[in-house]
């Protein structure tokens, strides 16, 4: 949902770190491992981030370390909207694992109801196909979930 007002998933991702997790202070290596970004991306969205106020920098040695503006004017909306958006993340998360479980238990009751072998006597072959769209499924809910999630 972050991804409609924010657009920029670097941006994104950066300020779902610091939303969270207000008293965190690192430098811009230590966070491009966190989030998994290249380090001159991440500098730049930092960068624009301290400028508008939401990030604080303080320089020792070189390296400039970064930590959250508390008193940034929308800071604590922000916070909710991040933490709320998490929440819904994992609740829609849980539903959707419910359901391929459910699903999953509902084919495996039509192939007994109907004479079928069990899911245990069927050839590997016949079993695939289920286990390529669980893949994809999977797959697609990750990449969404990491499209809004980081």
């Amino acid at each position: 949902m972050l991804d409609i007002f924010i657009s920029s998933r670097v941006r994104r991702k950066i300020i779902i770190v610091f939303a969270k997790y207000p008293d965190f202070k690192i430098h811009v290596r230590g966070l491009s491992k966190i989030i998994k970004e290249n380090s001159g991306n991440i500098q730049r969205e930092l960068t624009k981030l301290r400028k508008c106020g939401f990030l604080t920098a303080t320089k020792a040695a070189n390296t400039w370390s970064y930590q959250t503006n508390k008193n940034f004017p929308i800071f604590r909306e922000l916070q909710s909207i991040v933490i709320k958006t998490q929440q819904e993340q994992a609740k829609a998360k849980a539903a959707r694992a419910a359901a391929r479980r459910a699903a999953s238990q509902n084919a495996a009751a039509a192939a007994e109801g109907l004479g079928g072998a069990k899911e245990e006597e069927q050839k590997p072959s016949d079993r695939q196909p289920s286990k390529n769209l669980d893949n994809q499924i999977i797959g697609a809910i990750k990449e969404a979930g990491d499209s809004v999630a980081k």
